[in-house]
C-alpha cells in the first residue's frame, strides 16, 4: 500500500453516500505500506456504526479489472476464508470512481503483519493455503495471470541495456529455463490463486490468521505457486536461502491437508524459482522504467529486486 493519488474529503464522503445516505466521515489518513496503489484508512459512521474502511484507488487497473477482483475477493469471503469482501454501489454494483481512478472500500480487518514470522506463522499460513487450495480449483474466475510467459519476454526486451551485464545474463537464462519448465508444470493441479501471498498481505491476532488481503494478482495458476511466494518470503534466512525451520513448518501445515502430488512434487523446486523470478523481474521493472510508482507522496513504492535476484542464486535448479 502506498499514496500515489491524492483525495478531497468531500468526495470521499460522496463516494460513501452512495452505500449509506447518512454516512459520516470522521477522518482520513494515508497509508504509507506497499508499492502498487493508493490506499486510505477512511474512519466512518456507515449504518449508524463507527467503523474503519480502507479505500483504494487503483493506479493501473481497468474499471472491470477491479470489479473482477471484487468479486474474487468476495467469493472468497463467503468460502468462510478470513478476506475482506469489497463493498458496492447498490445501485450499479460497480467500482465507484474517485479523482479519476477506480476505487474499492474494504472493512479493515483485525490484525498485524507477522513481519518476523515464526515457524508456528508459517505452519498456520501453510494450513491455511492448503484449504484454499481444495476449493480453488472449482473457483468461478479462470483469468490467466498477467506476468507469464510474454510478460517477460516483453519486460526483458524493456530492460535490455538498463541492467549490469551479469544480471541481464541471469535473466535471460533463468526466463529460458522457466520456458523449458512448462510442460512440467502444466502437469501440476491449477486453481485460482492468491498470487503476492508477502508477510504484508497477510494478518495475524496472536498465531492465529485474522486476515489475507490484497488479491490484485490472483489469477489462475498452479497451485503451489502461491505456496513457493510464501516460501520464498516467509522463509528466506541469511544469506538469502531458505531457513529450513520454517521451511518444514509451512510444508507440513500444508500436506497435513493436503498432499502434494507426484508431479507436484517433482516441480516443486522450479516453482521456487518462477515465484522468484516473476518478483526479480517486476521488481526490476518498477526500478529501471518510468511508472507512476516514482512518485508517491507517501511511503517507498519500490522494493530491492537484488532480493530476488540473489534468492534465485541461491536455488537450485
Amino acid at each position: 500500500m502506498a499514496v500515489f493519488t491524492p483525495v478531497a474529503e468531500a468526495d470521499v464522503l460522496e463516494l460513501l453516500q452512495a452505500f449509506d445516505p447518512q454516512a459520516r466521515l470522521l477522518g482520513l489518513e494515508g497509508i504509507g505500506d506497499g508499492i502498487e496503489n493508493t490506499n486510505y484508512f477512511a474512519h466512518v459512521q456507515l449504518q449508524g456504526q463507527p467503523q474503519t474502511l480502507v479505500l483504494t484507488l487503483f493506479e493501473t487497473l481497468q474499471s472491470e479489472q477491479v470489479e473482477e477482483f471484487a468479486q474474487i475477493m468476495r467469493w472468497w469471503s463467503a468460502q468462510g476464508f478470513p478476506v475482506p469482501a469489497p463493498l458496492f454501489d447498490p445501485a450499479s454494483h460497480l467500482p465507484q470512481q474517485l479523482s479519476g481512478k477506480p476505487a474499492l472500500l474494504l472493512p479493515r480487518l483485525p490484525g498485524r503483519h507477522a513481519l518476523t514470522p515464526s515457524p508456528a506463522h508459517c505452519q498456520q499460513l501453510g494450513a491455511l493455503l492448503a484449504r484454499m487450495h481444495l476449493v480453488a480449483p472449482q473457483a468461478p474466475f479462470p483469468r490467466p495471470v498477467e506476468r507469464s510467459l510474454p510478460w517477460m519476454r516483453q519486460q526483458q526486451h524493456r530492460l535490455r541495456g538498463l541492467l549490469p551485464v551479469e544480471s541481464e545474463q541471469r535473466l535471460a537464462q533463468a526466463i529460458d529455463h522457466y520456458e523449458a519448465c512448462l510442460p512440467l508444470l502444466s502437469a501440476c493441479v491449477q486453481g485460482l490463486v492468491h498470487g503476492d501471498l508477502f508477510r504484508d498481505n497477510v494478518l495475524f491476532e496472536g498465531q492465529a490468521i485474522s486476515g489475507l488481503i490484497d488479491f490484485y494478482h490472483s489469477g489462475w495458476e498452479v497451485l503451489l505457486f502461491d505456496l513457493a511466494v510464501v516460501a520464498n518470503d516467509w522463509c528466506q534466512g541469511p544469506n538469502y536461502r531458505l531457513d529450513p525451520l520454517r521451511l518444514e513448518a509451512l510444508l507440513e501445515g500444508y500436506r497435513g491437508i493436503r498432499a502434494f502430488s507426484p508431479s507436484e512434487a517433482k516441480a516443486w523446486p522450479q516453482l521456487l524459482r518462477l515465484a522468484a523470478l516473476r518478483f526479480w523481474l517486476a521488481r526490476l521493472t518498477s526500478r529501471y522504467l518510468p511508472s507512476y510508482q516514482q512518485r508517491s507522496t507517501q511511503g517507498d513504492a519500490t522494493k530491492a529486486p537484488e532480493e530476488m535476484e540473489q534468492l534465485l542464486i541461491q536455488l537450485p535448479q
